[in-house]
């Protein structure tokens, strides 16, 4: 296990995901494995914002309260997971292909799970260089080409 300094002063790699939730969709099992993976320690939410569009294609924000309940699951629990690290822009890439009535989940998140390996590196003389993030479609891509 990592020291809880380290943890505090260092960053592990930082991601993303967004999901669109139509309306009736069940996400309780989906939500309960995001909080099961921070109780864990295995991620630590940076983010987690909600968009909206409406029937006349007007994009909104909502908050985990006014979700409430939806699809079995309590999107209160999520107040306060707002860092403000995601603005409009954003919101209006991920609404770009949502339907009318349904919420889109975006979720920043930071890898917890590679803070020990960053730490042993780290103890014994190395530096992080470079982070980043391969695009699933592209690698789906690259391997289905094999």
């Amino acid at each position: 296990m990592v020291d809880i300094d380290y943890l505090q002063t260092h960053l592990g790699p930082i991601d993303f995901i967004a999901i669109e939730i139509p309306e009736g969709a069940d996400v309780a099992n989906g939500m309960r494995h995001i909080l099961d993976l921070v109780d864990q320690h295995t991620i630590r939410v940076i983010d987690f914002e909600f968009v909206t569009r409406d029937a006349t294609g007007a994009l909104g924000t909502i908050s985990p309260t006014d979700i409430g309940q939806r699809g079995g699951f309590d999107f209160s629990v999520f107040e306060g997971a707002s860092s403000g690290l995601l603005d409009g822009s954003d919101f209006e890439e991920v609404a770009a292909t949502l339907e009318a009535g349904s919420i889109a989940a975006i979720l920043v998140y930071e890898e917890l799970a590679l803070l020990p390996v960053l730490a042993a590196f780290e103890a014994g003389g190395s530096t992080v260089i470079g982070t980043g993030t391969i695009d699933e479609i592209e690698l789906a891509e690259v391997l289905g080409d094999e």
